[in-house]
C-alpha cells in the first residue's frame, strides 16, 4: 500500500495537468499509469486495482478504467489466468525472443544504410554515447544507463533517413525503452559477468563499425550486440509471479 501511495497520488495528476491544462483526465491518468510501468515503479506481476488507485488518485473510477484498458490493449496490462483484474504486463521469454528478431531487422538495416551513406562524418553524438554506454558498464555506474542505451539505439534509426524503418521502430519504442530500464535494474544486481565485458564494446564497434563506410560489416556489429542483449535478458529474467 505505501508502495502505491508514492506512485499515486493527486499531486502527480496535478503536475501532468500543469503541463497541459488542455489534455483530457482519461489521457492524464493513462500517462501516469504509463510512465509508472515503463520507469519500472510498478514491478512487472503487480494488480492495479481500479478502486485504489481511483482513490489515491483523487479521481472517478472511470479514468482509472480507460487507462487500464488502453494500456491493456497496448500490452502493458494484462489478465492474468487464474486472476481476476488487471497486472502489469511482464515480458514472456518468447515476447523477448520476438522484440529483439524485429530489433535486429531494423536496427540492423538502419546501421547498414548510415554506414552506406556516411551519415556520421561530422557528428560526434554517437561516439560520445558509445564512450558513455562502455564507461557506464565498466564502472559500473548504472544512474543514466537506460537513457544513455535507447539514445545511441534511436539517433541511429532517426540518423538513417528511412521513414518506414523510424516509424515501425517508435511503434517499438516504449518496449525497447522498458527493456533498457529493466537491464539496468538487472546489472545492478550482477558483481561481474564475461558477457558485459562483451557488451561494454559493443556501442563503440557499431559507430567504429559504421565510419568504416562498410555496410555489412555495421550491419552485422549492430545484430551481434542485439544478440549480446537478447541473451543477457534470457538468462537474468524470471517472470513475475502475480499476486493474488
Amino acid at each position: 500500500m505505501d508502495e502505491m501511495k508514492a506512485i499515486f497520488n493527486a499531486a502527480r495528476i496535478e503536475a501532468e495537468q500543469l503541463k497541459n491544462p488542455f489534455v483530457q483526465l482519461n489521457d492524464v491518468v493513462y500517462s501516469v499509469l504509463e510512465r509508472a510501468i515503463i520507469n519500472f515503479e510498478l514491478q512487472p506481476g503487480t494488480k492495479l486495482s481500479v478502486v485504489q488507485i481511483s482513490d489515491l488518485l483523487g479521481v472517478s473510477r472511470t479514468p482509472v478504467t480507460y487507462a487500464l484498458e488502453q494500456l491493456k490493449s497496448e500490452g502493458l496490462v494484462s489478465n492474468q489466468p487464474g486472476h481476476r483484474g488487471y497486472y502489469v504486463w511482464d515480458i514472456s521469454h518468447s515476447s523477448l525472443e520476438k522484440n529483439f528478431m524485429a530489433r535486429r531487422a531494423l536496427e540492423g538495416t538502419a546501421t547498414y544504410i548510415c554506414a552506406q551513406r556516411g551519415v556520421f562524418r561530422n557528428d560526434d553524438r554517437p561516439k560520445i554515447l558509445a564512450e558513455q554506454f562502455e564507461s557506464a558498464l565498466r564502472e559500473r555506474n548504472f544512474s543514466d544507463f537506460a537513457e544513455i542505451d535507447t539514445s545511441f539505439h534511436r539517433l541511429i534509426i532517426q540518423s538513417c533517413g528511412n521513414p518506414y524503418i523510424l516509424k515501425a521502430y517508435q511503434q517499438m519504442e516504449r518496449f525497447i525503452e522498458y527493456y533498457s530500464i529493466r537491464s539496468q535494474i538487472y546489472l545492478l544486481d550482477k558483481e561481474s559477468d564475461f558477457a558485459l565485458e562483451t557488451l561494454a564494446n559493443q556501442h563503440m564497434a557499431i559507430y567504429n563499425a559504421i565510419m568504416t563506410g562498410i555496410p555489412d560489416l555495421a550491419e552485422g556489429s549492430a545484430k551481434a550486440h542485439l544478440e549480446t542483449c537478447y541473451n543477457l535478458s534470457v538468462r537474468y529474467h524470471r517472470p513475475a509471479v502475480p499476486a493474488k
